[in-house]
């Protein structure tokens, strides 16, 4: 990058909206509404997250993810042929799991809620797959029919469907947003935390998205454990200084979807600034980085085991790399 180069991206950068990378602040935040949510890898480690940690987390939302557990069992056919995956198997896997205390007892699930997204024109994660992540849930939640909701009726490809922004509904580009006449994130963060005003105007931020430093969270070496040292973090102002109690929510990107590959394009344009500028909704966003010689080239979530922690299902435990240092930033930013 030349020097002129270096000079402009410094100056986006600045006029942006982006602050200083420091520590991730403590909120008041309800902790007892605590949701995640997340796009293809970024779904498959939400559903992850959300199993193992459901003590924490009370609401799960999924655009084109696979029910946890899955790549142990049947590899990337779970994602190409969701036809071989056996759901009674994966809840007996997670049961056992929470028995040991490798995860929180599954009976944390019951009285959580779920929304399933998921585009008929999806090529990368096979549609049918969102109905085995809803028998996997529907083992588990206390009354199915009013704590999920699948939504799997629009011709979207691969992608966050939006009513407002991204590539016309069925057309992919590098951000993965698709105006498909519908906005799937105040739908899905609507059925998560309930009673949300309308967001509001799109493209509008009236807070701020801050940079914080994630080595906090892995010993130092974020980068070892497939994680970039920069995460963001969205603060309304209602939430910024403690007078107000807010919601906390958590977004995993997909795979090359993170900063490093795409910048902040995704959290600005997609929609969930406006509804937690409308809803005092503090959002995290979380990244990974691309790293070839560990199995990771496009920065993908470790819903698979490329931190050799496949054996025993060690990565979707609350031992695993990633589970323990996303789970440190959920209890410092609400003090738990």
């Amino acid at each position: 990058m030349g020097l002129f180069n270096f000079e402009l991206f410094c100056l986006v950068v600045f006029v942006s909206g982006i602050h200083a990378q420091g520590s991730l602040p403590q909120f008041n935040v309800d902790p007892d509404l605590v949701s995640v949510s997340g796009i293809s890898s970024g779904a498959y480690f939400a559903t992850q997250f959300h199993v193992a940690y459901s003590m924490s987390v009370q609401g799960c939302g999924l655009w084109a993810g696979g029910p946890d557990l899955c790549y142990a069992r049947d590899g990337l056919l779970c994602m190409t042929t969701p036809s071989v995956v056996v759901v009674s198997i994966l809840t007996l896997d997670a049961e056992t799991l929470g028995s040991l205390g490798r995860i929180d007892d599954t009976s944390h699930l019951q009285n959580d809620r779920v929304y399933i997204f998921h585009g008929t024109e999806d090529e990368t994660v096979q549609v049918s797959s969102a109905s085995k992540v809803e028998q996997f849930y529907n083992h588990f939640l206390a009354n199915p029919e009013s704590q999920l909701k699948l939504k799997n009726d629009l011709p979207a490809s691969h992608a966050v469907v939006s009513d407002h922004a991204g590539t016309p509904c069925g057309v992919t580009d590098k951000f993965y947003i698709q105006n498909c006449d519908f906005d799937s994130v105040y739908a899905m963060l609507n059925h998560l935390i309930g009673d949300l005003s309308p967001p509001t105007a799109p493209g509008t931020m009236q807070g701020r998205l801050v940079e914080f430093d994630q080595n906090e969270f892995f010993e130092g070496n974020a980068k070892g454990a497939s994680m970039d040292e920069t995460g963001f973090v969205y603060i309304p102002p209602a939430c910024e200084d403690g007078s107000v109690q807010c919601n906390f929510h958590i977004f995993f990107h997909g795979c090359s979807m993170q900063f490093e590959e795409i910048g902040t394009e995704f959290i600005r344009r997609a929609g969930f600034i406006e509804v937690a500028d409308a809803n005092n909704l503090v959002i995290l966003f979380p990244q990974t980085i691309a790293r070839t010689l560990t199995g990771n080239p496009y920065g993908c979530w470790n819903w698979f085991g490329y931190l050799n922690d496949l054996l025993y299902e060690e990565y979707a435990t609350k031992n695993a790399k990633q589970m323990k240092g996303v789970y440190q930033m959920l209890t410092k930013v609400t003090g738990l």
